[in-house]
């Protein structure tokens, strides 16, 4: 099955400029929230108490490509460069969205960063959680 990423990267950052993108992101995401939407309609939130590393690698700007490396696995994904940030929408395999969001705001090469994530199964129901984090640039 195909996955589909498709991000967005800030003009002030190095990120963006071909010749200067970092050969790998690494993004460290936890805390936030967690919400079940039971199939009943009975909805829980909680403080997240897991979090995720999530690792795009073979970053290549002029072919707007990238490998996302994650617990569930590795696959391609397509990168686009803006002038307004990093935003990196993910399609799973079974059809569930998950956004990253990587700011602009740069502290040597770290952007801070948010992960929405957002799963339903038909049996179980639907499950969002948020994590907050950084990205940071590697060579």
């Amino acid at each position: 099955m195909k996955r589909y990423i498709v991000a967005t990267l800030a003009a002030a950052s190095s990120i963006v400029h071909a010749d200067a993108a970092p050969a790998t992101l690494v993004c460290s995401l936890s805390g936030g929230t967690f919400t079940s939407m039971e199939i009943d309609g009975t909805v829980n939130s909680k403080p997240n108490s897991s979090g995720t590393d999530l690792t795009f690698a073979a970053i290549d700007l002029e072919q707007h490509t990238a490998q996302i490396i994650g617990n569930a696995g590795a696959g391609p994904v397509y990168v686009y460069a803006s002038e307004t940030g990093m935003n990196v929408l993910e399609i799973t395999p079974s059809g569930n969205m998950n956004l990253l969001t990587v700011m602009l705001d740069d502290k040597g090469g770290k952007h801070p960063a948010a992960y929405s994530r957002h799963v339903f199964t038909p049996l179980i129901g639907g499950m969002v959680s948020q994590m907050f984090g950084t990205c940071l640039e590697k060579n």
